[in-house]
């Protein structure tokens, strides 16, 4: 098995060697307006921090379709408010 798989929530090795961790993490408040976040197209562990960042903090995430990025969300460990 590989050790996405292995971890709570299926967070990526590569995004806890890069300091994420979903349970300390503590972000900071973001300004109110629109963020455009790239998501990857194939690999999901092809995200940057400052995207799970932003996507963590949103009060609703638009996109365009919501199986993927349901999928994407729930790799993360990510709950958004609203997603549309």
């Amino acid at each position: 098995r590989t050790l996405h798989t292995q971890l709570p929530g299926g967070i990526g090795a590569r995004a806890l060697a890069l300091g994420y961790n979903p349970r300390t993490v503590e972000d900071p408040v973001l300004d109110p307006g629109l963020y455009l976040v790239g998501t990857p197209i194939g690999n999901l562990e092809d995200i940057t921090l400052r995207a799970l960042r932003v996507l963590r903090s949103a009060d609703a995430v638009l996109c365009e379709d919501t199986r993927h990025t349901r999928r994407l969300l729930a790799r993360y460990a990510i709950e958004p408010l609203k997603l549309v």
